[in-house]
């Protein structure tokens, strides 16, 4: 459900592959500017027994577990410079990890989320969950928080692109208000599939409210 960028400069694209359950997202603190890109409006957290689930901005840092998740989860993974690109010299990237805190064990990142804002409208370009963590809530709970800080930033409309045999995704993303408003044929270079082009209008606060109700079910 991604496209290669051909250069470091972004490809629209988009894949999800996680089977998730939805989870509470506490927004409570504010983050600083990360090198250069969007500034994080929140940084929430979970707690849930002894671990926390956490959401914050993507660094350099995490780039070499960024490009593990992105090469498990697509056929057609970012190069490394793509995301050197977003961090470092694309104003308008907004880029999440969502990591585990665990007492007693190295905090793990388990998800990322790459996002386009230009004026009012926000690209999601990919997000992604490591395979050994989906079907326990962190997918949706990503795309939840992925479209709130969108909306924080005053989006009011987010696009995305996702394979057309990807049945999961379709029935994920209209679940989260999104239609279908376009095709583009052979989008996909490795198989030629063909991507569907989806959007969820109007955000704003009455949606926020929205994702807030979602928080009535927990991970696992």
């Amino acid at each position: 459900m991604t496209t290669q960028p051909s250069s470091p400069q972004p490809i629209f694209l988009l894949g999800l592959q996680s089977q998730d359950k939805l989870l509470v997202i506490d927004v409570n603190m504010a983050d600083t500017i990360n090198n250069g890109q969007a500034v994080s409006v929140t940084s929430p957290s979970i707690q849930k027994s002894t671990q926390t689930v956490r959401f914050r901005p993507m660094i350099l840092d995490d780039i070499s577990r960024v490009l593990e998740i992105d090469k498990l989860s697509f056929s057609l993974p970012w190069p490394e410079n793509s995301y050197h690109f977003e961090l470092t010299q694309n104003p308008s990237t907004l880029a999440l990890v969502v990591e585990i805190v665990q007492q007693d064990s190295p905090t793990i990142v388990i998800g990322m989320s790459i996002v386009w804002i230009i004026t009012d409208e926000a690209h999601i370009a990919t997000i992604a969950i490591h395979p050994k963590f989906r079907g326990l809530g962190y997918g949706k709970c990503l795309l939840a928080e992925t479209l709130r800080q969108s909306i924080q930033r005053g989006v009011i409309l987010a696009t995305l692109e996702v394979r057309e045999s990807n049945l999961y995704a379709l029935n994920l993303y209209r679940s989260f208000g999104f239609n279908l408003i376009g095709q583009r044929p052979k989008y996909y270079r490795d198989n030629n599939e063909d991507a569907l082009v989806m959007h969820v209008k109007p955000l704003g606060m009455q949606y926020l409210a929205w994702l807030d109700k979602l928080g009535t079910s927990s991970i696992g």
